[in-house]
Order: structure tokens, then sequence, then C-alpha cells
């Protein structure tokens, strides 16, 4: 690599790292003008929407496009953020009941608790990608991000682990309060616009054949 391309891979890692941090900032202002929780969806929405953005190489304004993102989504990103907390709620109550029990059955129950806790896992992982790449209402962002999730669990786990691993990076170098959200977003659209364009592809095959 040479001077040049040195100098282009620092400005390229260096833009990402300033871009990041100041859309952490706006997802945290933005929640907190929602009242914490009803901001907190519209302002996740808003996040992947800008991060889908940068990873297809396009600029725009920062700020007007988040502000345009978290009006238009807000009651849309707030039905489908809300509609899955029930699930992941009782699915931890349930575990933390089994792991605490001396019953027959808390094996069987915490079985159970930690698979349905991964299904719920896999088919919200899609949400936001879904409502920020597709054009469709919210019936159809539901459905496509329950096919996705069936059909490419792999990828799911996939950007699960690579998750993990950059939260708790993230975590011990006292970075994460400022890139949990984007961080999060970028991992998350990323993997899921590799999942769309194979998608894409399949569909266009599937047209010529």
């Amino acid at each position: 690599m040479g001077l040049y391309g040195l100098t282009t891979f620092v400005y390229q890692i260096t833009l990402w790292i300033a871009r990041l941090a100041y859309l952490n900032v706006l997802w945290f202002v933005f929640t907190l003008m929602g009242l914490g929780l009803l901001g907190i969806f519209p302002a996740t929405a808003a996040t992947f929407a800008l991060v889908r953005l940068w990873i297809q190489d396009r600029s725009t304004p920062v700020l007007r496009k988040f502000w345009s993102e978290y009006k238009q989504n807000f009651i849309k990103s707030n039905k489908l953020g809300w509609s899955v907390v029930p699930f992941f709620a009782t699915g931890i109550i349930v575990l933390n009941w089994s792991l605490g029990s001396t019953s027959s059955i808390s094996l069987v129950v915490t079985v159970l608790a930690v698979i349905g806790l991964i299904v719920v896992s896999f088919y919200s992982l899609y949400l936001f990608p879904v409502l920020s790449h597709y054009n469709v209402d919210i019936n159809e962002v539901y459905k496509y991000a329950f096919y996705i999730a069936a059909s490419y669990p792999h990828y799911a786990c996939g950007i699960i682990i690579l998750w993990i691993i950059m939260v708790t990076g993230f975590f011990y170098t006292g970075f994460l309060i400022f890139f949990f959200a984007s961080i999060t977003a970028l991992i998350f659209m990323y993997g899921s616009e590799v999942v769309f364009n194979k998608i894409q592809i399949k569909q266009t095959r599937a047209e010529t054949v």
C-alpha cells in the first residue's frame, strides 16, 4: 500500500469514527426528545436509514436526514419496536424463573425460553433494516423480516455473534457509550444489506429463467 493508499485508508477510518460518534449523539438526543419510550425506536429507525446511505457511499446532510426519517417513521417505528418488546420481556422473565427454579420441568422451560429468545432476536434483527431498505407498509415489514429470518438464519447468527464481539470490545475499552447505537446499526444494516443483495440476485435469476 502506497502513501496515497494509506492516507485514504486513514481518512476513511477517521471519517467513519466521526460519523458514528455524531450519529450516536443524535440517537441519544432524539430518543430524549421522544421522552425516551416514544423516541427510542424513531431514533433507531433514523440511525439505520443514515447508516444505509453511508454503506451505499451516498452522502446527505446528516441532521436534516435524521430529523426527516425520525418524523416520517415515528408511528411506524414505534409500532415495530414495541410489538416485539413483550416477546423479549416474556422470554427473559420465563428464563429468569426457570434458572432459579428447582422444578422438574425447569430444564425444559429453560431450553424453550432460550430458543424463543433466539427466534425473536433473529426476527427483530431485520425489522429496522427492512424498514430502511424497502418502501413497504408495516405489515409487509413484518412479512419480509419473517421470511428473511427464516430463510437466512445463519446470517442472523453471524450478525449477532459479530455484534456481541464488537459490543464487548467497546465495553471493555470504555467507548461503548459513544458508539452503542450507531455501531449496532452499522453491524445489523451491513449484514442485512448482504442478505438483501443475495435475495435480489436470486429474484433476478428467477425472472430470467
